[in-house]
């Protein structure tokens, strides 16, 4: 039976393999860039696993510039087996976002040197709903998940059932669909 870190790589490889070679575009459908992904595959012990599951570039000299800032590039997809498991990993996943010894990491800057947003296999399914809180149950919806990475300044990589495309937000106003 493979282990829990054993399915996220599958599913982190899957989705990278997924977006490769996928368009960016703005919310007006117009394309901007086409991105390569480079899969993160080290293993736990192997010292080089401090870095997104996910990099995904931008090609040639290509910048996408969202509502107050421009997109890193690279940007970076961690992905996580469950909502719970994003919860529970937060502050590896926070300190992603900035490079070693930088200034912004120093002061805690909201938004880091780098992009990085979250995601896992619920996100992607096309029946997701981002207000459907899984069972009655549940004491982590969605909804809240999403607005604390939001307040971060991390982002989310969802499916966005509506307008049937793959989304990465930020916030309200910064979002780019990924067509693969």
């Amino acid at each position: 039976m493979r282990s829990d870190y054993e399915k996220e790589i599958e599913f982190s490889n899957d989705l990278s393999e997924f977006l490769d070679r996928a368009t960016i575009e703005d919310q007006k459908r117009v394309a901007l860039a086409t991105v390569r992904t480079v899969h993160n595959s080290t293993t736990p012990n192997s010292g080089k696993n401090r870095r997104p599951d996910i990099a995904v570039h931008l090609d040639g000299n290509a910048s996408v510039e969202m509502n107050w800032r421009a997109l890193s590039n690279p940007f970076f997809i961690e992905c996580k087996k469950t909502r719970y498991d994003i919860l529970n990993d937060i502050t590896q996943i926070y300190g992603y976002k900035y490079k070693r010894g930088s200034q912004k990491h120093g002061t805690m800057e909201k938004y880091g040197d780098y992009h990085v947003a979250v995601c896992c296999p619920e996100y992607l399914n096309e029946d997701f709903d981002l207000f459907d809180n899984g069972s009655s149950s549940s004491w982590l919806s969605n909804f809240a998940l999403c607005r604390m990475l939001w307040h971060l300044g991390l982002g989310w990589f969802y499916f966005d059932k509506g307008a049937q495309s793959y989304v990465l937000a930020f916030n309200d106003q910064e979002r780019i669909t990924l067509v693969p």
